[in-house]
């Protein structure tokens, strides 16, 4: 039932009708009814079923992608971010060299797309981070590696009001996006103080299995945390945190 406001516009749906407001004003939408069966085998949706699959698998391997490092990411993400890496994987899909159109897939497209890609666009981790670091993928042994030296924290990180301390964690992951499993290993720092005292040199390593054949992928971020009396405590369930996929060897 659509509700009135003011003299004449209307909210809401009433018989084919859709009354909406949006940034350019009210507007009026009538519904279209198209028939599914005529989706699914008329030619003249050949196209629309091509990329109703390819999206399928471009969704497929986002949520895979999010399961494989969702320790971190449920606490360093904003709220567009799975229809961005959605978006991203369609790029990737869309970049496959082999199959035809409507049977391409993510493991034959450019895994190079999702190189930088950050979690939380508000605070991206070359923002918030602003220290050069070493990373590392190496395929024969498994380890994933990242070097941060000594530095001050205060010096170099742009810290949320409120903030003390922070963590720096990684997580490497191999993913299979064929047979749609993963091996995934997740590292963090000490609790670190953002204060002007140099930090010891910070090496985390990631383990993943040796001579994998499938795409690796490595990321790193920074948490901010609260430390009062000895108990820890989130900064707005992780609004401010950094996360960003800072290497890939795509196999």
């Amino acid at each position: 039932m659509p509700k009135q406001k003011g003299t004449h516009r209307l909210l809401g749906t009433t018989g084919d009708m859709t009354y909406q407001k949006t940034k350019d004003g009210y507007s009026a939408r009538e519904k279209t009814h198209i028939d599914g069966n005529k989706i699914r085998t008329s030619d003249a949706y050949a196209r629309t079923r091509e990329n109703m699959a390819e999206f399928g698998r471009a969704g497929k391997a986002s949520k895979l992608f999010r399961a494989a490092f969702a320790k971190l990411v449920k606490s360093g993400s904003d709220t567009r971010m799975t229809s961005r890496l959605t978006s991203v994987f369609s790029r990737i899909i869309r970049t496959d060299p082999v199959n035809d159109r409507g049977q391409r897939t993510v493991y034959e497209g450019d895994m190079m797309l999702l190189d930088q890609f950050d979690f939380n666009v508000g605070n991206s981790l070359i923002s918030t981070f602003v220290t050069p670091f070493l990373s590392s993928i190496d395929r024969t042994t498994g380890q994933c590696t990242v070097q941060i030296p000594s530095v001050f924290l205060s010096e170099v990180v742009s810290a949320p009001e409120g903030s003390s301390h922070l963590r720096i964690v990684t997580a490497a992951a191999a993913i299979d996006f064929e047979d749609q499993q993963y091996v995934s290993d997740f590292q963090s720092s000490v609790d670190l103080p953002i204060a002007n005292v140099a930090t010891p040199v910070t090496t985390l390593t990631a383990q993943l299995p040796a001579m994998s054949p499938h795409p690796l992928f490595l990321i790193m971020g920074v948490q901010f945390i609260q430390i009062v009396n000895g108990k820890v405590y989130a900064l707005n369930n992780g609004a401010f945190n950094a996360l960003t996929l800072i290497k890939i060897d795509p196999a």
